[in-house]
């Protein structure tokens, strides 16, 4: 668990990753940890499963449900739906551009 430690250090800080990492999964990434506690407040990094119809789409490297839950107001945090939309939304235009590579 890097992500006290990453909190803690006292200097500026800029996460980099390689979107084509084979050895750490983006779950398990301290970006996505970081963003998972900043976000949600939550230190847990547990991948929740995806919805059916989220699975469903990309099983079948269809697009996303088109319909997203309510997106928050700037003020307001993310929510988990929100999040596994966007995250679906973003493995959707990858997998569309690396198709037309």
């Amino acid at each position: 668990d890097n992500l006290s430690n990453y909190k803690a250090a006292p200097c500026y800080k800029l996460i980099c990753s390689d979107v084509d990492d084979e050895i750490i999964a983006e779950p398990g990434s301290l970006k996505t940890g970081l963003a998972t506690s900043l976000e949600l407040g939550d230190v847990e990094l547990v991948q929740p499963s995806n919805p059916r119809e989220y699975a469903i789409s990309e099983a079948t490297s269809a697009a996303p449900p088109p319909h997203p839950p309510h997106v928050p107001q700037p003020t307001e945090q993310l929510t988990e739906e929100v999040i596994v939309h966007f995250a679906a939304s973003l493995r959707y235009v990858a997998r569309r551009a690396k198709a037309l590579e």
